[in-house]
């Protein structure tokens, strides 16, 4: 019984050991709690594949579950109060400097989470927004916008341009400066961020942002075989597919097996080649990616597929810029713009793409990229040497900006 029991622990060990290893890239910040990290995300994973195969729930609302228990609301301190309230009609979380007075006028971030469109809150994304009104003692505005796939767009999108425009046109009513109120998101949010800016940019009668946010934004869904794809795929268990299937749950209210095929396999991309919205190609040339970035080695795509009837939905949606940014044909005019990427990240060329395209239109930009990050860092903050640079180099952007 005893060589039994000494047998099966070892072979247990060895299969838990063989499950949590995954070869990190070399450069990644603090590779053992990426590892751990990492098979953290891949056990969240299977458990709500499991659960949906046992009909048990849905695939996105276990991941909800999990991802919210993982990041619990905290308690007020280090001199920040947060209460929960409404603007426009909207749920937002507002965090403040305990010692303000009741009618000083802040500066404030509008800051749109991350999630990919389907997951994340207030509560989740609780200590990143409390650490940014506690490091920069200001306002900040965290915006409990709908979730696809049950509120596709453009829904979200139109209650953060209500919870921002609501801001900046009674800025006296929310005790704000309304010459520095910026806009601020993270991966999905850095999308969110972008269509606000872009949209506001264009309306009469709204005051300007004094600047946008983007970090490690999402900006465009059609081309999914840029470098950063490619070298970054399965990265923290953040790959293509999941990606793709993230973008048609908040563009269409569903990932159909099929469209995860088109867009996938590039059939949406070269129908696009072919239509009077050609042009978009240009603003996703890889060519436009500096030499460096693709010196690491990655595969070029195996997934080409053909035949499929596209759906004009799909085509209309992805195609739209205020579904995608990086693709507005104008970007004149927009407010200033940070952007933040991370070298171990899919999203890395979006950024980059896009920061490109700004300042040949003129934007101020101030773009920052962290050599050893990955998606996500940013919130996971003191904890990875990568996510303290992160955190420092947006401190210091926001501080200049905000004259702080």
């Amino acid at each position: 019984m005893g060589f039994l029991w000494n047998v099966t622990w070892k072979i247990a060990l060895a299969l838990s050991a063989l499950y949590m290893y995954t070869p990190m890239p070399t450069g990644i910040s603090n590779p053992v709690r990426v590892t751990f990290l990492n098979a953290a995300a891949r056990t969240g994973k299977h458990i709500a594949n499991f659960v949906e195969y046992m009909d048990w729930g849905t695939e996105i609302g276990t991941t909800r579950y999990l991802f919210e228990r993982v990041n619990p609301r905290k308690q007020d301190g280090d001199g920040v109060i947060s209460y929960d309230s409404k603007i426009a009609n909207v749920p937002v979380r507002v965090y403040q400097p305990k010692s303000t007075t009741e009618d000083a006028e802040l500066p404030v971030i509008v800051y749109f989470h991350g999630g990919g469109m389907v997951m994340g809150s207030v509560n989740s994304y609780d200590e990143t927004t409390r650490y940014l009104a506690t490091a920069l003692k200001i306002k900040i505005v965290s915006v409990g916008y709908r979730l696809a796939p049950e509120h596709p767009f453009p829904i979200p999108v139109q209650d953060c341009i209500a919870v921002t425009k609501a801001i900046l046109q009674s800025p006296s009513e929310y005790n704000i400066d309304v010459s520095k109120v910026a806009v601020v998101g993270d991966s999905a949010g850095g999308n969110l961020a972008a269509a606000v800016a872009q949209k506001l940019a264009r309306a009469e009668n709204i005051p300007n942002l004094n600047f946008q946010g983007l970090i490690y934004p999402a900006l465009q869904s059609l081309d999914f075989n840029l470098p950063s794809f490619l070298q970054n795929n399965r990265v923290l268990g953040h790959d293509r597919l999941q990606s793709i299937r993230f973008r048609l749950n908040y563009g269409l209210g569903s990932a159909d097996p099929t469209n995860v095929e088109i867009v996938l396999g590039g059939e949406l991309l070269r129908h696009v080649e072919n239509t009077d919205k050609a042009y978009l190609l240009s603003y996703l040339n890889a060519s436009h990616i500096p030499q460096r970035f693709k010196e690491r080695e990655y595969k070029t795509n195996v997934s080409r597929t053909e035949g499929h009837p596209l759906p004009q939905k799909l085509y209309k949606t992805f195609t739209n810029p205020s579904f995608m940014p990086l693709l507005r044909k104008d970007l004149q005019g927009l407010a200033d713009t940070y952007i933040m990427t991370c070298e171990f990240d899919m999203l890395r060329d979006d950024g980059i793409l896009y920061a490109r395209r700004l300042k040949k239109a003129g934007v101020e930009v101030k773009w920052d990229h962290i050599e050893s990050g990955f998606h996500g860092v940013f919130s996971l903050g003191e904890n990875y040497e990568a996510g303290k640079e992160a955190r420092e180099k947006f401190i210091a952007y926001t501080k200049k900006k905000f004259e702080l």
